[in-house]
């Protein structure tokens, strides 16, 4: 029988006291851009780009730099981050699981994250290619 995993709703408060504690983590690091993996790094790299000064690439980098931080949310799998191994890297969450882990994270967790813009709607739409 598969057990099911806890869902932990994050609030938008604790959202910005990680983001806030992140940047200042980040601050010594002199990145040139950075890039927010749709959809789950976008609220974040734009808060982090607002909090460090750093530019926000709103399009995927062609060349990889270190100088470039890139951000998602959860390294659950590590599929969406792995891809960016050659960039500075950046989630709030990973898991005891996944198979990239990022340069830098805030928090291991074994917990469904459901992250305060998210939706029961909107998760039909992750990793939806148009």
């Amino acid at each position: 029988m598969l057990s099911k995993t806890k869902k932990v709703r994050l609030s938008w408060q604790e959202y910005q006291t990680m983001v806030e504690r992140a940047a200042k983590k980040l601050a010594g690091r002199r990145f040139t851009a950075i890039y927010g993996i749709p959809r789950g790094g976008l609220p974040i790299a734009v808060s982090l780009s607002h909090l460090c000064m750093i530019p926000l690439a709103t399009q995927k980098p062609k060349r990889a730099s270190k100088n470039i931080l890139v951000v998602d949310d959860i390294s659950d799998t590590g599929k969406s981050l792995a891809p960016f191994k050659d960039f500075s890297t950046f989630s709030l969450f990973i898991k005891p699981t996944t198979s990239f882990v990022p340069d830098h994270y805030a928090k291991k967790t074994k917990e469904w994250i459901v992250f305060p813009w998210e939706t029961k709607q909107s998760s039909k739409y992750d990793n939806t290619v148009y």
